[in-house]
This record gives C-alpha cells, sequence and structure tokens, in this order.
C-alpha cells in the first residue's frame, strides 16, 4: 500500500517535471522567436533607410552632374544660337546624347521665342525632330539660359532645356530592396525550421526522460 501510494506520488512528481521541461522549452522559443522578430524587424528598417539614403545620395549626386552638362551645352551652343547654325549645334550636342539618362535636348532661340533644335532618344537612336512628344513628359527636366557677353553687356539669346530619366538608379535601387527582404525572409524562415527541429529533439528528450522516471518507478 505504502508503495502503491510512492508510486503514483513519483508519476505525478515526474509528470510535473516533464510538464515544466517541455513548458520552459517552449517559453524559451517563444522568447526566443519575439527576439529574432525585432532582430528582423531592426535590420530591415535599418536596411530599408541605408537603401533611400543612397538613392538620395545617387539621386542628387546625377543631377549634379547633368547641371554640369546642361551648362556646357548652354555655353557652346550660345554661337551657334548667335549666327544661326543648326547644322553646326546639331553636331556639336549630339556627343551629350551618349549620357544614358539624357533622353532628349531642346535648344530654343529667345529672340523668336522658337524651337531651334530638339535632338531625341527614341528605342535608342538619336534622331532630329521639329518637336518634342508629349511622351517625354515622364522625364524630368533641367534647364538653362543661354547667354552671350558683348563687351559689358550680357544678352539673353535662348534656353537649353535637359530632358534625363532617373528610373535607372530608382529601379536598381528597387532591386536591391527586394534582395534585401529577400534575405532577411530567407533568414527567418531557416530560424523557422531550425526551431522546428529544436521541438523535435525536446519532445524526443521528454519522451526518453519519461520512460526513465517510469523506470525508476518501477524499481520502487
Amino acid at each position: 500500500m505504502k508503495n502503491s501510494i510512492v508510486g503514483k506520488t513519483l508519476i505525478i512528481l515526474s509528470s510535473i517535471i516533464v510538464i515544466l521541461f517541455v513548458l520552459v522549452a517552449y517559453l524559451f522559443m517563444q522568447s526566443d522567436n519575439m527576439l529574432i522578430e525585432k532582430i528582423r524587424l531592426y535590420n530591415y528598417n535599418s536596411a530599408m533607410k541605408t537603401l533611400d539614403n543612397m538613392q538620395e545620395q545617387q539621386l542628387r549626386t546625377a543631377k549634379q552632374k547633368l547641371k554640369t552638362t546642361l551648362s556646357a551645352i548652354a555655353k557652346s551652343a550660345a554661337i551657334f544660337i548667335y549666327n544661326y547654325d543648326k547644322d553646326g549645334l546639331k553636331d556639336n550636342i549630339k556627343i551629350f546624347m551618349e549620357d544614358n539618362s539624357i533622353k532628349g535636348i531642346e535648344v530654343w532661340d529667345g529672340r523668336t521665342n522658337e524651337l531651334f533644335l530638339s535632338i531625341l532618344k527614341i528605342n535608342n537612336k538619336i534622331t532630329i525632330a521639329t518637336n518634342t512628344p508629349k511622351t517625354f513628359s515622364k522625364y524630368q527636366k533641367l534647364n538653362k539660359t543661354i547667354v552671350v557677353k558683348d563687351m559689358d553687356t550680357t544678352q539673353n539669346i535662348g534656353k537649353v532645356v535637359v530632358y534625363y530619366d532617373d528610373t535607372i538608379i530608382r529601379n536598381r535601387i528597387m532591386k536591391l530592396r527586394n534582395k534585401t527582404k529577400n534575405d532577411i525572409l530567407s533568414i527567418l524562415k531557416n530560424s523557422s525550421q531550425n526551431q522546428k527541429i529544436l521541438l523535435i529533439i525536446i519532445a524526443k528528450f521528454a519522451e526518453k526522460l519519461w520512460q526513465q522516471l517510469l523506470k525508476v518507478i518501477l524499481f520502487i
């Protein structure tokens, strides 16, 4: 009778020990999950912030480069507009179209307020046009006044308009965003798989522990 009571007590205590062991392991994994999620969120936000800053920096750098190009075009175009030399201007500014981001260059005659020359990149081919299609409104624009100096006076004789496309930079950063997101999700997925393996190990260990306790109890 006494052995029976002791046996039952040991079974109850053994059950409690196993349950507590599994519970502690479960709570530890839940805590681990929360920590992993916080780390993932922190890494994701940090990565996106870095990519945002990178994009802004690259856009600013590209725009500054285009402003320098624009100044060079305006300076070289002045003499051609002043002398009404459209062919000379065409040959002179074609070289600027080699920049992949530049999609079109307009040169306006300020004395007549008319389009003097328009060079566009359509289907990756450089074309001389009489006007600029409305589809070019999707591009960004920069413009600069063309001036000539005569003695102590400065005369405004026109302007240059450059159409440029910054989606190359934006698309590159977007690809980096998607890759970063997938990498972080992959790490999280691997962590989840590792936790499943750990659960199986814990379950097997709990089973063996219970079997050992039963042997002790039966021996008593």
